[in-house]
Order: structure tokens, then sequence, then C-alpha cells
């Protein structure tokens, strides 16, 4: 009501209503926040994960790892759901109850016999975050493509045969201590510099979103 006289509100369309499964009381509540990421931002998502992949490189290659040849060729090798072994360094793709059903070790994909071998009727637990990795968000996918990339060259022995100073052959001799590497180097990505990945975004915000 508006001086008096009573407005008639229309109804949003179905596709812009917001919906929730239970009551929340919003007396005490003084303010709401949004998650930016994919929810008021929308991402170019192949450009954005280019970047992402281009600027964790350039991190690594700064530790002597040996990424040069390496290229953002095959987005499509890991999606979001994924789950990742640190211990085998596999990627995996669980039913609902957490029964590995699909595997990759870098770019292979694992037979029946050799998920049964490795696996069994295990359950995987993705509160061991010892020993797995939930690529959950729409910016795992270029850390997971340099994951893959990096464990065929730790399998072949090029990561330590063609690494260069000051590359640290010691923190890098397990899965599990390769994954720490990537994903350390992705979060140093995000912030480092005048050539991180936020610079260049805010530089050029229409490229990416």
């Amino acid at each position: 009501e508006v001086g008096g006289a009573k407005m008639q509100v229309a109804s949003p369309a179905a596709e812009e209503r917001v919906f929730c499964s239970r009551t929340l009381n919003l007396r005490a509540v003084k303010a709401i926040g949004y998650d930016m990421d994919y929810t008021l931002v929308q991402y170019k998502w192949e450009k954005w994960e280019e970047l992402a992949y281009e600027c964790t490189k350039s991190v690594l290659a700064g530790y002597g790892f040996p990424v040069g040849d390496l290229r953002f060729d095959n987005p499509d090798l890991v999606c979001r759901g994924l789950v990742i072994d640190k211990e085998h360094g596999n990627f995996l793709k669980c039913d609902r109850h957490g029964f590995v059903r699909r595997a990759m070790h870098g770019y292979e994909t694992l037979s029946e016999a050799e998920i049964d071998a490795l696996y069994g009727r295990m359950i995987v637990d993705l509160r061991d975050w010892s020993r797995f990795s939930f690529l959950n968000t729409l910016f795992s996918v270029s850390e997971g493509v340099l994951y893959a990339q990096l464990v065929r060259k730790l399998d072949t022995g090029a990561l330590v045969r063609d690494a260069v100073p000051p590359f640290d052959p010691s923190k890098v001799d397990t899965y599990a201590s390769l994954h720490r590497a990537v994903s350390k180097a992705l979060s140093r990505a995000h912030t480092h510099g005048s050539s991180s990945l936020k610079a260049k975004v805010v530089g050029d915000p229409a490229a990416y979103a």
C-alpha cells in the first residue's frame, strides 16, 4: 500500500523465483550474502579455466617443474563431481553410495579388474581429506587437468628428469605430495602479483565473465 492506494504486484516467472526447502524467520537477519562465483557472476568457464591453468603452470615453472610442453587441450578430461585418490593418483567416479564405478590414472582409463583390485567394495569417504580430494566446484577443471598431466610425468620419470633448479624431487615423490604441490600452486596463482589470475580477470573482465 502506497499513499493509501493498494498496488498490485505481479508474481515473478517461475524461473525467476527463489525456492527453499525450509522456513526461515528473517526478523533477526540484518544482511543476506550471496556467493559471487557462478551465483552473481557467470563465468566463461573454458576461458577462465584455461587462464587458471596457465597461471598455475607459471607458478610451477618458477619452482622448476617441467611444464613447458603441457597444454590445456582437453578440458573435458575432468569434471565437477570426480574424486581424486591422492594415494594412487587416480580420478574416481563414485555412485551415490560411495562405491567406485569408473577410474582413470593420468590419461588412462582403468579396467574393471584394476578397479576391483584397488577398491573392491571400499566406500570412498570424502571426510578422509588426507586421501581424497573432491572436485566439487566449477573451478576444479584446471587443477584436475594439470594434476593428471603431472601424474603421467611422475610415472614416466620425466617430472624429475626434465626438471630444473630450484625443483625439489623430495617434495613430489608421491601422488599425494604432487597433488599438494599443484593445489598450492593454484592458490598462489590466484593472488600472486600483477600476473595473478585475479589481476588478469580484473584487467579484462569481459573476456572471462
